[in-house]
């Protein structure tokens, strides 16, 4: 499970953050680059888990990354009844990618068109 905060921050999330703090536009350029290049791609993981999830909770925690087209669901096994039922929710969150990439290609659009403004 990938926590979201910024002293733990990966990938392209870390690079705009750097990018965008040093106020580099040729930086903020390469990076929004590949965060373009990965939109054409979504990938959505469902897991459950034994142990429980950050904070130590039990239950459902998604996580969505917008740059890295990433979808990430931890579920508590004892949350996840069944193999079935998480195999339904994984398809139903599949068939929502279109969707989910036309938000993303929005998004992308409207952070790159703030950063220009902002520099």
């Amino acid at each position: 499970m990938s926590e979201e905060n910024p002293k733990n921050a990966t990938g392209l999330k870390k690079e705009l953050e750097e990018a965008v703090a040093s106020r580099d536009k040729e930086k903020i350029y390469q990076v929004l680059q590949k965060a373009f290049m990965n939109v054409v791609e979504l990938k959505i993981t469902t897991t459950v888990t034994e142990g429980k999830l950050e904070g130590n909770l039990e239950g459902i925690e998604t996580t969505i990354n917008l740059l890295e087209g990433d979808i990430r669901t931890v579920i508590s096994k004892t949350y996840a009844p069944d193999s079935e039922t998480v195999a339904i929710y994984h398809k139903e969150q599949i068939n929502k990618a279109e969707q989910i990439i036309e938000r993303n290609v929005n998004t992308l659009k409207s952070l790159a068109r703030g950063l220009v403004e902002l520099l």
